[in-house]
């Protein structure tokens, strides 16, 4: 209604099997490209998924539910247990609270399309808007990331925008993207994820 937004909670679990690709690979097919040297295995289709959403449960709530859902395919453990999550901090507490609970052992993963969200803030600040300057700062760090290297980019930004004198807004939206990158650098383990064949995003 208007004037009157609630914010939904939304979960999915599905099987998949691993499906393992370099970094350079996964950026070429964000970018729509082929990589005639080195071919991609087919992607693996997701099975038995499902997805829903609440407005009337705590977010919480719905974490626990995802988690039911995926022991009933798994009741002994056996799988690999893969989360990918958008970043919230609360969101992050109550999935570790789920996993010790039903005694899950679980690899969180930040989902690789919020990174790029905040690569483009920085890359906004440094390059301005629409540009192809501002495309490829983003592929190269985004490279970067995917390498493992998340650390480095987020220094790199850093000592950029002092070393380019930018005006304190734009110093700002840097700020913000690389203590993104910081603060989450223990779930961008990109380069473990691809060769592991998990899913990113």
């Amino acid at each position: 209604r208007r004037n009157r937004k609630r914010m939904s909670a939304v979960a999915a679990v599905y099987t998949i099997a691993p499906w393992s690709r370099s970094p350079e690979q996964l950026l070429a097919g964000l970018r729509g490209l082929h990589n005639a040297d080195e071919p991609l295995a087919p992607r693996p289709k997701p099975e038995s998924k499902r997805i829903w959403a609440s407005i009337v449960n705590e977010s919480e709530t719905v974490v626990d539910q995802a988690f039911q859902e995926a022991l009933t395919r798994d009741p002994e453990r056996k799988k690999r247990w893969v989360v990918l999550v958008d970043g919230d901090r609360k969101q992050l507490v109550w999935i570790k609270r789920a996993a010790k609970r039903y005694r899950v052992k679980v690899t969180i993963v930040l989902d690789i399309i919020h990174v790029i969200e905040y690569l483009w803030i920085a890359a906004h600040a440094f390059c301005g808007d629409g540009n192809k300057e501002a495309e490829k700062y983003v592929a190269q760090r985004l490279l970067a990331i995917l390498q493992g290297r998340s650390g480095w980019v987020a220094g790199g930004m850093r000592r950029s925008a002092r070393s380019r004198g930018l005006p304190e807004l734009r110093r700002k939206r840097v700020e913000k993207c690389a203590r993104y990158l910081k603060n989450y650098s223990r779930y961008l383990r990109y380069d473990r994820a691809l060769n592991d064949g998990l899913p990113i995003g």
